[in-house]
């Protein structure tokens, strides 16, 4: 399901031509456009109340996307979509771009992260650019498979030993 919602923000987005600068006014197209039902069932969804939803929605109950619904956000409708309402950028259509543009969903500060990070800053010539990407393919869906920091590191250095 998470996938067919993200779908249709994309859909959504481009067909009304929507662009916002703030996560309250996304989180209340998600709710009102994508998904087309009312605060209250939406709130019942969340856990919330409805009225704090609706504070939500007007950007008076938080001026940054809360983390705890975030989470709730990804639970119900992926990754994807919570992401979209806290940053406003749609994923790329393509699958193996879509992991490579969530890599940086890796926890900052990890090792893993910052030799990611410091690679792809490099000038990297274009077969080797075809490789990184998808070494990070692969590092991305190890990731989703919450595997632990150390087999992350590995594979980031089996994926660089490879280029």
């Amino acid at each position: 399901m998470p996938n067919d919602i993200i779908d249709k923000v994309n859909q959504l987005v481009k067909l009304k031509n929507i662009s916002s600068n703030r996560w309250y006014e996304r989180f209340k197209f998600l709710r009102d456009e994508v998904l087309d039902i009312q605060q209250k069932e939406m709130a019942k969804m969340l856990g919330i109340d409805a009225t704090q939803l609706s504070r939500y929605e007007t950007g008076r109950g938080a001026k940054e996307f809360p983390p705890g619904l975030m989470r709730k956000i990804e639970k119900l409708y992926g990754e994807e979509v919570a992401e979209w309402i806290a940053t406003g950028e749609l994923p790329r259509e393509d699958n193996n771009a879509k992991y490579v543009n969530n890599i940086g969903t890796l926890h900052a500060g990890t090792a893993a992260n910052k030799i990611v990070g410091n690679t792809i800053n490099t000038s990297i010539g274009g077969e080797h650019l075809s490789a990184l990407e998808a070494a990070l393919v692969e590092l991305y869906r190890k990731k989703k498979e919450k595997v632990d920091e150390m087999t992350l590191f590995r594979t980031i250095i089996e994926c660089i030993e490879k280029i």
